[in-house]
């Protein structure tokens, strides 16, 4: 909840989105603090989100709201508890018709399996949700990715062919060393 608005990368590159702290709210307590893993993350944003949230900067300016409190703050620059994303979640996701199952954080779940069904690199992912490692990440979605299985099995299958009583690549794609070519096809040895 302790999201900044974007900053505009090294010339020429994409804006990015900087995650540092993390916001709390406990009876009697609000204040931000380190992230779960005491660590910074940087994210690339799309056109669209960097649109939206420059659209918000402009409407706070001119309605004379501080312009670069953080993202997720109320008018007087107080940050949401994360509660309120939730309940806000809840009003959207009914507007939308979204079936009310569907948490918020749900949509973090999403995200990490599209990315990895889309075959965006492990680390890229894990960064991008702040896991500490790669290992986090696949341990939370390694089930979540049959998408990808179901590619690799493709790969393998379209590249491997069964004749005669023995398994032959089809392809010169993928040519392990010690492989015997007959003719278009290679023979796995001995």
């Amino acid at each position: 909840m302790g999201s900044r608005r974007p900053q505009r990368g090294q010339a020429g590159l994409s804006p990015t989105l900087t995650v540092a702290r993390s916001h709390v709210a406990l009876p009697g307590v609000r204040e931000d603090k380190e992230t779960k893993t005491r660590s910074t993350r940087t994210v690339i944003l799309d056109d669209a989100t960097v649109e939206m949230l420059a659209q918000l900067r402009d409407m706070r300016a001119e309605i004379g709201i501080e312009p670069e409190l953080p993202v997720f703050t109320d008018d007087g620059g107080t940050p949401w508890r994360p509660d309120g994303a939730s309940t806000r979640w809840a009003r959207v996701r009914k507007k939308a018709g979204v079936d009310k199952s569907i948490r918020l954080h749900d949509l973090r779940h999403w995200q990490a399996t599209q990315l990895l069904d889309a075959g965006v690199p492990l680390p890229t992912v894990a960064a991008r949700l702040g896991h500490a490692s790669g290992m986090t990440t696949m341990k939370i979605y390694a089930h979540r990715t049959a998408q990808a299985d179901e590619q690799a099995a493709s790969i393998v299958g379209d590249v491997l062919i069964y004749v005669d009583g023995s398994w032959l690549f089809q392809s010169r794609k993928i040519l392990p060393m010690g492989m015997l070519e007959l003719g278009g096809l290679t023979e796995f040895p001995g």
